[in-house]
C-alpha cells in the first residue's frame, strides 16, 4: 500500500490494521526556497536559483508506530530570502526545506550559501 501527501499542511495517518511486516518505509522531502533576486555583476546579470529542500528516508519499525501520526508537508518559499518549509513523518523522520536564492544565512549546519538546500 503507498500512500502520498503532496498539499502542504498537517494530516493525520491512521495505521492500517491490516499492516503486514516488520516496518514500513517511510520518503519526506523538503520544500524547496524561491529564485533568487537578479543582481547585476562584472559578469553581466546574476541570479540565484532556490536551493532544493532535503530528503530522508527511514524503514520504522511497525511496532514504534502509534495508531495515527501527523504528517507535516512543509511549503515552497515565496519569498526572495526565505526557507522552505520542512515535512516529517510524525517523530520518526523530517527534512528540512531549502533556502531562497537570496538567502545566505546558514541553513541546518549547512554553509552559509545562496539556494543551499536542505537537510534530510
Amino acid at each position: 500500500m503507498v500512500e502520498c501527501f503532496q498539499s502542504p499542511g498537517a494530516f493525520t495517518w491512521s495505521k492500517p490494521s491490516e499492516i503486514s511486516g516488520t516496518r514500513i518505509l517511510v520518503h519526506v522531502w523538503g520544500a524547496g526556497g524561491a529564485g533568487g533576486a537578479q543582481t547585476a555583476s562584472a559578469n553581466g546579470r546574476v541570479c540565484s536559483g532556490g536551493g532544493g529542500g532535503g530528503y530522508a528516508l527511514a524503514y520504522v519499525a511497525v511496532d514504534a508506530l502509534g495508531a495515527s501520526e501527523t504528517i507535516t508537508i512543509g511549503s515552497g518559499s515565496t519569498s526572495l530570502t526565505g526557507v522552505g518549509g520542512s515535512s516529517g513523518f510524525g517523530s520518526h523522520c523530517s527534512a528540512t526545506g531549502g533556502n531562497s536564492g537570496s538567502n545566505s544565512t546558514e541553513n541546518t549546519g549547512s554553509a552559509a550559501l545562496a539556494g543551499v538546500g536542505g537537510l534530510g
